[in-house]
């Protein structure tokens, strides 16, 4: 400890310039040679399962509005529970009987 004690005002101030010369390459190299493994964000808005769905399903709208017959079976051939689900979601009205109006 008596060493740091006889080191002079000047002495100490030729220490701290050498080390802010010195300490930016050094913690550039620790930088570069150790990565760090970054964490993907997502916006929020729903998981991919769900945009997929999400997809899909208008996909296999825009097929079955524009004709497109063969490409709805084979959507509905690529998601088959999805397709199952689908159909119990849709409630059919029964028919009104127009007898005796």
């Amino acid at each position: 400890m008596e060493t740091l004690s006889d080191i002079s005002l000047v002495q100490w101030m030729f220490i701290v310039v050498g080390l802010v010369i010195a300490l930016p390459p050094v913690l550039s190299f620790f930088k570069n040679s150790v990565t760090i493994p970054k964490v993907a964000v997502t916006n929020g808005s729903g998981n991919e399962l769900t945009d997929l769905v999400r997809k899909w399903e208008a996909l296999s709208d825009a097929c079955q509005a524009s004709g497109l017959h063969q490409a709805c079976q084979s959507l509905d051939g690529v998601f088959p529970l999805l397709l199952k689900v689908r159909e119990d979601s849709i409630k059919v009205e029964p028919e009104e009987s127009t007898v005796g109006v």
